[in-house]
C-alpha cells in the first residue's frame, strides 16, 4: 500500500461518485421540504433546505413539461 497521488485519488472519488443525483420530487418530499423549512431556526438550514425546496421544484416542472 503506497502513497497516492492527488490525481489517482481523484479518480477513485469520480468513479465511486454517483454520475447524477436523483431529487425526489414526490408531493410526500415536496411538503416534508415546506415543514422542515417551517420548523427551522437556524439562517443556514432555512437557506440549505430553500435550495432543496427549488431542486424539488425545479425538477418538478422539468419533469411535467417532458410529458
Amino acid at each position: 500500500m503506497g502513497t497516492k497521488t492527488f490525481g489517482q485519488l481523484r479518480k477513485e472519488i469520480n468513479e465511486a461518485a454517483p454520475a447524477t443525483t436523483v431529487v425526489d420530487t414526490s408531493k410526500k418530499a415536496l411538503h416534508l421540504c415546506l415543514k422542515r423549512i417551517k420548523d427551522a431556526k437556524d439562517e443556514n438550514e432555512i437557506r440549505r433546505l430553500t435550495e432543496e425546496l427549488q431542486r424539488i421544484v425545479f425538477h418538478r416542472q422539468y419533469r411535467n413539461a417532458e410529458n
